[in-house]
């Protein structure tokens, strides 16, 4: 048995109206309490679907035909407009100008069967359909490891189950920190189809050439996440921290690497002034209180 009823059948709940720290008022009542409906139940013995139940009393304006199209029940793309859309987005083109397109190719607003939320809705699905490049990416990373044992990876992943980080570095990446322990530290990549930053690690040689120690993909870009990155790096650099740390300009990051760093830096100056004596040197003490001058010169 199936029954369908009118878009404004019923009320909206009463603890809608009730909801405690409110920020925004309630969205306008669409609901009329209208019982216009229809029931239909299948019959085996005919084969065939019968209507047990019609009734088409509205108490309120019936809406233009034309306009049936924005209803849930009607809203929908097809599949060529969606690979249009996605192969559009992958290209850069923002889901408005999309929408813009699309809209002067149908010949008007009212000739599409959807609106820029279920644009961005389909968006939203593509990317809930990640865990199958996730798989391929792991499968990947586990043929390069079972080729090269120094390769270090590392994912991050939800309760539900979903990827949040994906960390990995080779074995060369891991000979170069050895060599050369000043770290870059750049999430200012483009993002990807699926809206992730491209986190990398690097540092300048002694031929002037950019050196990659490891790369991340981040999708929640927190804090917590970010701590979780740094935490990968220095495991997969057997705990040895970087000399120096050089970020982009991500506040987040900003403070995180700062918070990390200070003691580290800290820690290695009281070191050199009590291996060569000099704690008494005014001008170490004065020079130090200054370094938030003089360490912008030297990166």
């Amino acid at each position: 048995m199936q029954r369908f009823v009118c878009f404004q059948q019923g009320y909206r709940l009463v603890k809608w109206y009730t909801l405690p720290n409110r920020k925004k008022e309630p969205k306008i009542e669409t609901r009329t309490g209208r019982e216009a409906q229809f029931q239909v139940k299948f019959v085996k013995v005919t084969g065939r679907w019968h209507m047990t139940r019609f009734s088409n009393v509205h108490n309120h304006k019936l809406l233009e035909g034309w306009l049936s199209r924005l209803l849930p029940g009607h809203r929908s793309m097809s599949k060529a407009e969606i690979a249009l859309m996605n192969n559009m987005c992958k290209s850069g083109i923002s889901t408005s100008q999309v929408y813009a397109l699309l809209e002067s190719q149908s010949g008007g607003f009212d000739k599409l069967n959807y609106g820029p939320r279920d644009m961005y809705n389909q968006i939203a699905k593509v990317r809930r359909e990640i865990p199958e490049d996730v798989g391929r990416a792991l499968n990947f990373l586990e043929e390069k490891a079972a080729k090269d044992k120094s390769l270090y990876y590392q994912e991050l992943r939800a309760t539900d189950g979903r990827l949040l980080n994906l960390f990995w570095c080779d074995g060369l990446c891991r000979e170069d920190y050895e060599l050369f322990e000043d770290v870059a530290f750049d999430a200012t990549y483009n993002k990807n189809k699926y809206k992730c930053p491209f986190v990398v690690f690097t540092c300048v040689n002694h031929h002037n050439q950019t050196v990659v120690f490891a790369a991340c993909i981040v999708t929640d870009e927190t804090n917590e996440s970010y701590i979780w990155v740094l935490q990968q790096f220095l495991e997969a650099m057997n705990g040895r921290t970087p000399s120096s740390m050089i970020t982009d300009g991500e506040r987040a990051m900003k403070n995180l690497c700062g918070d990390y760093q200070i003691p580290v830096f800290r820690s290695n100056r009281q070191t050199l002034v009590e291996e060569f004596g000099i704690e008494e040197k005014e001008w170490l003490d004065e020079i130090y209180e200054k370094r938030r001058s003089w360490a912008t010169c030297y990166i």
